[in-house]
C-alpha cells in the first residue's frame, strides 16, 4: 500500500524535464521512487497488512504486496494525491492509504488502486507509463560503505540551507564541513557581487539505533 510519504516523492520528478522517464516515479513492491538527474527520493511502503484494507463487498479488488514496478506519470501521481481519505488520529494509518492489487495491475496497462473512507471503497485505474526508470542502482552506494556518519534536524538544516542558498547564485553552493560524529557541523557560502559570507553550525545528533 503506499501513503502520502510515497507519493510526495513526486517532488523530484520534474514536468517540464525532456526526459520523459523523468517526468514519472517507479512504483515497487518496496517503495517509490523519483529523480531529476541530480536529486533522488526513495520512501518505502508503509508497514500496514494488506489483508486489512476494508473493501466494500462485491468490489472486484483485492489488496495485496509483491506487484512488479512500474511508472506513473508526475501529473497522475498528484492526481491520486488527493484521492488519499483525509483522515487524522487511528484511522489514518488504515485509511490514509492506497491500496494495490497486484494481480489486476501486473495484467494490463492501468495500475488497479482503491481506496476508502468505511462508508465506500473506490476503484482507481492510472495508466502506466511505458519505459525504464532510471537505473538508480548505480550510484546508489551502500550505508556500510560510508566513510562518515552524522545524524542530525532536518528542519533545522533546511533552514540553514535555504539562508545559505541565498548567497550563492543560481547554483546555491554550499560547503558543508564534518568533524566528527559527536561534533557540530558547518555549512559556508559566500555572494561574490556583495562580498557578504555565511556561516551555519549545526549540533549533530545521536543516531537512532
Amino acid at each position: 500500500m503506499l501513503n502520502k510519504r510515497n507519493l510526495e516523492v513526486v517532488k523530484f520528478a520534474p514536468v517540464k524535464e525532456s526526459r520523459y522517464t523523468y517526468n514519472n516515479i517507479l512504483v515497487g513492491p518496496e517503495g517509490t521512487v523519483a529523480t531529476d538527474g541530480h536529486m533522488l527520493a526513495i520512501v518505502s511502503l508503509p508497514e500496514n497488512d494488506p489483508a486489512a484494507f476494508p473493501v466494500k463487498d462485491g468490489l472486484n479488488f483485492k489488496a495485496g504486496k509483491g506487484w512488479k514496478p512500474f511508472m506513473l506519470a508526475a501529473n497522475t501521481v498528484k492526481g491520486l494525491m488527493k484521492a488519499i481519505p483525509k483522515v487524522k488520529g487511528a484511522f489514518q494509518e488504515k485509511l490514509g492509504v492506497i491500496a494495490i492489487d497486484p494481480e489486476q495491475t501486473d495484467g494490463n496497462g492501468n495500475a488497479v488502486m482503491a481506496v476508502t473512507d468505511l462508508n465506500s471503497s473506490t476503484v482507481l485505474n492510472p495508466p502506466k507509463v511505458d519505459g525504464q526508470f532510471p537505473n538508480y542502482d548505480t550510484v546508489m552506494p551502500k550505508p556500510e560503505d560510508a566513510t562518515a556518519t552524522i545524524s542530525f534536524n532536518a528542519e533545522f538544516m533546511a533552514e540553514l540551507c535555504k539562508l545559505a542558498a541565498q548567497f550563492e547564485g543560481r547554483n546555491h553552493t554550499v560547503t558543508l564541513r564534518l568533524y566528527g560524529p559527536d561534533r557540530v557541523m558547518r555549512l559556508d557560502a559566500k555572494d561574490p557581487h556583495t562580498g557578504q559570507t555565511f556561516v551555519g553550525l549545526l549540533m549533530s545528533l545521536r543516531p537512532k539505533s
